[in-house]
């Protein structure tokens, strides 16, 4: 009888460490949801030199994420935002908020998603920083030739660290990623 009680004892301890060791899963506050149809490797051609403490994860065919210390700190996405608004990124800035809003973010209030600020980036075409200070976003936006690349960052996340932020921007390219599209629009 002892033996039997030891033993359920034993089992339950073993139960109990092996269901409190399990890792959390990772919550993706991005989650992209566009009409687009990618096959899978265009996203797997583009390149992105990531630090050490960062891994890629392909989520899908049109998003990979970069995970740090098991959290969604950024990702490369497809993003569906038409050549007009592109090509007049001042005319068309809120509506490129939008489309990233409900793409990305569907679950995020548009007031939640405003625009904190933008511009030029020397190697993306747009750099986009959107959300309210306890929820900043940075986005930068390339032109492909076939797609449009959302290189987007949890501010909060990389520790604030814009030298690293740069750094992996600077890193991107794939051939459909062209410098001469990705030329400074303001």
């Amino acid at each position: 009888m002892k033996r039997h009680l030891f033993i359920i004892l034993l089992f339950s301890v073993l139960l109990i460490l092996f269901g409190c060791s399990k890792e959390e899963p990772i919550t993706n506050i991005v989650n992209a949801d566009t009409p687009i149809e990618a096959d899978a490797e265009i996203l797997n051609n583009i390149a992105v030199t990531l630090p050490d403490s960062m891994t890629r994860e392909t989520v899908s065919s049109i998003q990979h994420d970069f995970i740090q210390d098991g959290k969604q700190a950024g990702g490369i996405v497809i993003v569906d935002i038409p050549s007009d608004l592109l090509d007049s990124p001042r005319e068309g800035l809120f509506e490129i908020v939008e489309l990233l809003r409900n793409q990305l973010m569907p679950g995020v209030p548009a007031e939640e998603a405003q625009i904190i600020s933008w511009g030029g980036n020397q190697n993306a075409y747009m750099e986009l920083v959107t959300g309210p200070d306890e929820m900043a976003y940075f986005h930068f936006l390339f032109r492909g030739v076939n797609n449009v690349y959302d290189v987007w960052f949890d501010w909060e996340l990389v520790e604030q660290n814009s030298d690293m932020i740069y750094e992996i921007v600077n890193s991107v390219t794939g051939e459909d990623i062209l410098p001469e599209n990705n030329q400074n629009p303001f």
